[in-house]
């Protein structure tokens, strides 16, 4: 099942998120690469993690996002697409160094 929920207020999708103590797979498409919206996902212990970064023109704040995914313990599987290859240095290179059991990159 899939919906769709814009946020405009990240903290409050944090709270949220943070509430879902349960949850254990969380899609996501980002449109806008803000540090605020990496941060709403530190410590969630979901297992898989879906990002879909291709609507984001370029990710500013790849620091700030390697870090919110080395936050999650419980992940395994990370299934990553973009399309901002030579936009994102260090991104691929932070990826492979987080402890992922399995990954997928489109």
């Amino acid at each position: 099942m899939y919906s769709c929920l814009r946020v405009d207020h990240v903290e409050s999708l944090s709270l949220y998120l943070l509430s879902l103590n349960q949850l254990e797979t969380l899609n996501i498409v980002v449109y806008n690469d803000i540090p605020s919206l990496w941060n709403a996902f530190r410590g969630l212990t979901v297992k898989r993690l879906s990002l879909d970064v291709t609507c984001c023109k370029q990710m500013n704040h790849i620091e700030s996002f390697l870090k919110s995914l080395s936050s999650l313990k419980q992940l395994e599987t990370l299934c990553f697409s973009t399309c901002l290859d030579e936009y994102c240095p260090g991104l691929w290179e932070g990826i492979l160094g987080l402890n992922i059991k399995d990954s997928d990159t489109k």
